[in-house]
C-alpha cells in the first residue's frame, strides 16, 4: 500500500497513455470486416472518460503550489493553437466538451505530469507504451478481425495511427535498452521487438522511418566532432532517400479500396490552405499532414502558435545539455519522429492518444540540471541503470 500511494501519479499518468489511443469501430469506409472482442469494445467506448475522469481527480487532489517556468510558454503555445482550431469549427454539440477536455489536458500536464520525479515518469510511459504495443501485437494473432487489407488496426482506428504509437513505444524501449544494466536488457530488447512488429503489422512505412529518423538523431547527438556529423548527416540523407524512393510515392501510401487517399486529402487541403485564412474550419474529415491541416483548421493564426510551440521546444532541446540530463537524448528522439511522422499524419491535431499526448509530455518535462547519482538512487523494482 506505501509503494502504491507513493507511486499513485504514476500508475495514473500510464493508464492516462495507455488508454489514450483505444479507438471505436473505424467505419465501413475503413475497414469492411473490422471486429473487435466486446470486453475490448467495452474499452474503446469508456476510454476517453476514464481518461478524462484521472486527469480530472489528478488535478482535484492535487495540494502542490503551482511554480510557472518559461519553457511553459511552448506549451500554453500548443493549447491556444488547439482553442482556436475548436472555435473556429463553429458552435457544435459537442463545442463545450472538447474546450474542457483541452483544458483539463492542458492543465494536467503543467501542473501534475511537469513537477513528477522525470526518471520515474519515462519509464511508466515506457511500459504504458509497450502494453498498448502488446495489446496490438496479440490482437495481430489472436483476432484476425483487427486486421483489413494486409494492415493491423488493432485497438485504434487506424493501421497508420497503430504504425506511429508503436514507434513512440519502440523509441522508449530502445532508449532503456541503450542506457539500462546488462541484465535488463533483454527485457528491454523484447519490448523493442514487439513494438517494432507492430510497426510492420500495421504497414505504416511512415512509423518505420520516423523511427530510423529518430535513430539518426539519437547517432547525430552522440557523434562528437564536425567531420563525423557531416559524414552522418550525408549517410542518413542518403539512406532517408532511398526509403523513400521504395514504392514511396503518395499514391502508394494508400492501401487499395481505401475511400479518402492521402493523394486527393493533400490536393484539397493544400487548395484550402492557399487561400491563407486568418481563421480555419475546425478538425473535420481526414487530416494526413498535421502542418498543412493546421492551417485549413484553424487558419494562419492557430498556424502561428502551433509553429510557435514546435520552434520553441526544437531551441530548448537544441540549448540544452546531455551532461546536465540524461534524457535530453531521448526527448530528441521522441521529437524527432513526431515531427516527422506529423508529416504523413495528423495526430498533432488530435486532442487525445499516445502520439499527442507524448508531445505534451516533451514540451512540460525538464530538459536541464537533473541527473541522478546512479549508485546512490534507489531503483524503482530495480529498473534503475
Amino acid at each position: 500500500m506505501k509503494h502504491l500511494k507513493k507511486f499513485k501519479l504514476y500508475y495514473l499518468l500510464a493508464i492516462v497513455f495507455f488508454l489514450a489511443s483505444f479507438r471505436g469501430d473505424p467505419g465501413s469506409g475503413e475497414a469492411l470486416t473490422y471486429k473487435v472482442p466486446f470486453y475490448i469494445a467495452f474499452i474503446q467506448k469508456v476510454s476517453i472518460y476514464i481518461v478524462i475522469l484521472i486527469m480530472t481527480l489528478s488535478l482535484l487532489f492535487d495540494k502542490n503550489k503551482f511554480r510557472y517556468q518559461s519553457y511553459y510558454k511552448h506549451s500554453l503555445f500548443f493549447f491556444i493553437f488547439f482553442l482556436i482550431m475548436i472555435l473556429s469549427g463553429g458552435y457544435s454539440d459537442d463545442l463545450f466538451y472538447r474546450l474542457i477536455f483541452s483544458i483539463i489536458t492542458f492543465l494536467y500536464f503543467v501542473k501534475i505530469v511537469s513537477r513528477l520525479e522525470l526518471k520515474y515518469v519515462v519509464l511508466f510511459v515506457c511500459f504504458a507504451g509497450f502494453a498498448l504495443s502488446l495489446v496490438n501485437f496479440l490482437c495481430y494473432f489472436l483476432f484476425p478481425s483487427t486486421i483489413w487489407n494486409g494492415r493491423l488496426f488493432g485497438v485504434t482506428s487506424h493501421p497508420n495511427f497503430t504504425g506511429v504509437a508503436a514507434c513512440i513505444s519502440a523509441i522508449f524501449s530502445v532508449y532503456f535498452l541503450i542506457y539500462s544494466r546488462w541484465k535488463l536488457k533483454l527485457l528491454y530488447l523484447f519490448m523493442f521487438a514487439i513494438s517494432i512488429s507492430v510497426c510492420i503489422f500495421s504497414g505504416s512505412r511512415n512509423s518505420i522511418i520516423s523511427f530510423v529518423f529518430a535513430f539518426l538523431v539519437y547517432l547525430f547527438i552522440k557523434t562528437k566532432g564536425f567531420a563525423p556529423r557531416v559524414m552522418l548527416i550525408l549517410v542518413s540523407i542518403l539512406f532517408i532517400l532511398l526509403l523513400l524512393n521504395i514504392d514511396f510515392s503518395m499514391s502508394s501510401l494508400d492501401y487499395e479500396g481505401r475511400g479518402n487517399t492521402r493523394e486527393g486529402t493533400w490536393k484539397s487541403m493544400s487548395d484550402a490552405a492557399l487561400e491563407l485564412p486568418i481563421f480555419g474550419i475546425g478538425k473535420s474529415g481526414a487530416s494526413s499532414n498535421s502542418y498543412l491541416f493546421a492551417v485549413v483548421a484553424s487558419g494562419i493564426l492557430g498556424f502561428l502558435f502551433l509553429m510557435g510551440s514546435i520552434v520553441g521546444h526544437i531551441k530548448r532541446l537544441a540549448s540544452s545539455k546531455i551532461a546536465n540530463n540524461r534524457y535530453v537524448p531521448l526527448f530528441c528522439m521522441i521529437t524527432a519522429a513526431l515531427f516527422f511522422a506529423a508529416i504523413f499524419e495528423g495526430f498533432l491535431l488530435d486532442q487525445v492518444g499516445l502520439p499527442v499526448f507524448a508531445y505534451w509530455l516533451v514540451l512540460v518535462v525538464k530538459t536541464d540540471n537533473y541527473n541522478v547519482n546512479v549508485k546512490d538512487e534507489k531503483r524503482f523494482f530495480k529498473m534503475g541503470y
